[in-house]
């Protein structure tokens, strides 16, 4: 609160230039309207502490702000101005009446701050109990009271931060797999959804079981390139095709470093004991140091694979493809702007890894977690 101490001070002696060393307005017309500019201040400074802990979104970007921060995620508009006030009024020193109505909040929040946002909740957030069901208590009339309230939403809060921070960790390892090359990798591996990966489909018609279906899978090696996988239609899925994949990855590269992680989802063929084999095989046979396979939480999932994805969809959904090539091509075309160099590699064969695999692997060996930080 000190910079709004100092900024409040500064402006109430005069100071309105468009100068950022002496705390200015720095307004398009560079004065402040009388009456509002102290507190217009306040929300502007207000605004700067939240950026510091709001979640930062790596793919998404506008041209006036850059990066696109969410607030925490079950926060509604009304909510972070509720917060706002409650935090100005713990200070001490401010009385309700001279707190921003929500009209002056909403109006500097869209104009000096309009990268910081509310993120939609999804419906994927329903497949976390926990998350849930806190949801759930915060909307019945049994806990209807301020007390309740405000310490369900503590504890939201406090679990949604921890399932962010958990994914900190991808994000972290992916940079410095991208900064170091020679000492780390990172992948992930993930399917994309399939409901419009058919060959011959028409746009605008719902495909039938005469469309030869393909199944996509996508694969990024974080400073290298991108991989996308059209498996033929008769390859079942599962964990023999999630290894088949990682090892068409790693063969494509002359040299490896010592530190190896696999970034995936909670499906049953990516976070599976045949796959956790597959990566202690790698470490055995000396192909990497150490070996790890990592996963977020539900609702808490990667971005940059979807984004990924979203190029595809993008691109198939405005066209009819009527062969296989049309198909490769549109998704050829989907990517010539995304930032690595993009393979497009058909699968029409898996290995059995299952099989290679299977009579070394403990039965006893269930419930393996997701977490390496709190519930690790």
């Amino acid at each position: 609160m000190r910079t709004v101490y100092r900024l409040q001070s500064q402006l109430s002696n005069g100071i309105s230039q468009n100068d950022p060393d002496h705390g200015g307005a720095r307004s398009s017309h560079g004065t402040i309207a009388a009456g509002d500019g102290g507190m217009t201040m306040v929300i502007r400074s207000w605004f700067e502490s939240v950026k510091q802990t709001s979640d930062r979104q790596p793919n998404v970007w506008n041209s006036k702000d850059g990066g696109v921060l969410y607030i925490v995620d079950e926060y509604q508009k009304k909510d972070v101005y509720n917060r706002f006030v409650n935090e100005q009024l713990a200070t001490g020193s401010v009385r309700l009446v001279d707190i921003a109505s929500k009209v002056q909040f909403d109006r500097v929040w869209a104009q000096y701050h309009s990268c910081v946002r509310v993120r939609q909740t999804k419906n994927v957030d329903s497949k976390d109990a926990v998350k849930a069901e806190l949801r759930r208590l915060r909307r019945t009339t049994a806990t209807n009271n301020h007390h309740d309230k405000k310490h369900l939403t503590a504890l939201l809060d406090s679990w949604c931060e921890s399932n962010r921070k958990e994914r900190l960790f991808y994000w972290n390892f992916r940079d410095q797999a991208t900064l170091m090359p020679g000492h780390s990798m990172c992948m992930i591996i993930d399917g994309a959804e399939q409901s419009l990966h058919y060959a011959p489909r028409f746009n605008g018609l719902a495909p039938t079981r005469d469309g030869c279906k393909l199944k996509i899978t996508g694969a990024i090696l974080h400073g290298h390139r991108a991989t996308v996988f059209v498996s033929a239609p008769h390859l079942p899925t599962g964990a023999n095709l999630t290894c088949t994949l990682i090892d068409h990855v790693l063969n494509d590269n002359t040299t490896l470093p010592p530190h190896f992680r696999l970034q995936v989802d909670g499906a049953s063929d990516n976070w599976s004991l045949v796959v956790f084999a597959h990566l202690e095989a790698l470490v055995r046979r000396r192909a990497f140091l150490s070996a790890r396979a990592a996963r977020n939480t539900v609702g808490f999932t990667h971005d940059d694979i979807d984004a990924f994805f979203a190029l595809l969809k993008g691109a198939l959904e405005a066209i009819d493809v009527l062969s296989y090539e049309e198909f490769c091509d549109a998704i050829q075309k989907a990517t010539e702007t995304f930032k690595y160099k993009v393979n497009i590699v058909l699968v029409d064969t898996v290995g059995d890894y299952a099989g290679l695999y299977g009579p070394h692997i403990d039965v006893r060996l269930t419930g393996v977690g997701a977490s390496q930080d709190q519930r690790g």
